[in-house]
């Protein structure tokens, strides 16, 4: 991980204002009026699923799967794959690929994995993958490495900037101490599965469903703090802040907190985690590092208990 914790912090407040800039013109595609498009210049209405033709892939296995629109779009809802081609026409754009069709596009993308569309059309799903169901690929060997084995020690590590064996990288801001000084909880910020999507999100009975938005602690860091299940407490460090309600429960261990990553801004006191959580990257994969984030606590209402 990235060792400078204070290096690209996000700000929620800064990206708003990017948005809102007079020199700026903003077009989102969207299902739902979510933050971003209110921020919007232009929004267009984008089909959902059952809306569209889509080839869809899944996680965890090794099958694809064809999926045929089950209804007419309402109103002015377009494919994004259609509002492309037309933006590009308005452009002046004439290669004959920003012409492609969605089926076209199908059948283009399923080519490189060797699956008829027209098959896949009239299935509806098929094993994608060329490794026989129940068999172990590598039981024989032939691992894609220059010796065909597994290797823990390999110069390919070293030639693409890594260790030359796979090592412990320790996170830039759980395991640093100057920073545990200041922000003494370790913040994990897991998915809501009511709030997914934003169709999801926008919808009140799913936002029922979640509750408000809490941070779960140990009984220990609860009572450092002095606050009981149900206060309201701001989470914040030195990028940003939000609120939430406290839950004291086993889920956690002292030291360690968490909460869910998918509450609106705009549907919880305008912030949320995000303003609190950096935007390095992970030193394998690319990925986000949301977890390794150092919070405090703020309590910001007298305690469920009624005192001052």
């Amino acid at each position: 991980m990235n060792a400078n914790p204070a290096a690209a912090v996000p700000d929620q407040r800064r990206a708003r204002a990017a948005l809102t800039r007079d020199d700026l013109f903003t077009v989102v595609l969207e299902h739902r009026l979510t933050d971003t498009a209110d921020l919007a210049d232009v929004v267009l209405p984008a089909t959902m699923g059952p809306e569209h033709l889509d080839v869809a892939t899944g996680y965890g296995h090794h099958y694809v799967a064809w999926n045929e629109p089950a209804v007419e779009a309402p109103g002015e809802c377009l494919p994004n794959t259609e509002i492309m081609r037309r933006l590009a026409a308005a452009l002046g754009l004439d290669h004959p690929r920003l012409r492609d069709t969605d089926l076209e596009l199908a059948r283009q993308v399923l080519a490189t994995a060797g699956i008829d569309a027209d098959d896949l059309r009239t299935r509806g799903w098929l094993r994608a993958s060329t490794i026989e169901p129940g068999t172990a690929p590598y039981a024989g060997g032939g691992f894609p490495t220059p010796s065909g084995k597994v290797e823990l020690s390999a110069s390919a590590f070293t030639s693409a900037g890594f260790p030359e064996a796979v090592d412990y990288v320790p996170p830039a801001e759980a395991a640093d101490e100057a920073r545990a000084a200041r922000y003494p909880l370790v913040l994990v910020s897991a998915a809501g599965r009511f709030l997914t999507s934003s169709t999801f999100a926008a919808s009140e009975w799913h936002l029922g469903k979640a509750g408000p938005p809490r941070i779960h602690l140990h009984a220990d860091d609860a009572a450092a703090y002095g606050v009981v299940t149900g206060d309201q407490v701001r989470v914040h460090n030195d990028r940003g802040s939000f609120s939430a309600e406290v839950a004291i429960d086993d889920r956690t261990r002292p030291g360690v907190a968490y909460t869910r990553k998918t509450y609106w801004p705009k549907r919880s006191g305008g912030t949320n985690v995000n303003a609190t959580t950096a935007e390095r990257d992970t030193d394998l994969g690319g990925g986000p590092t949301f977890h390794d984030t150092r919070v405090a606590l703020e309590p910001l209402l007298p305690t469920a208990t009624g005192s001052d």
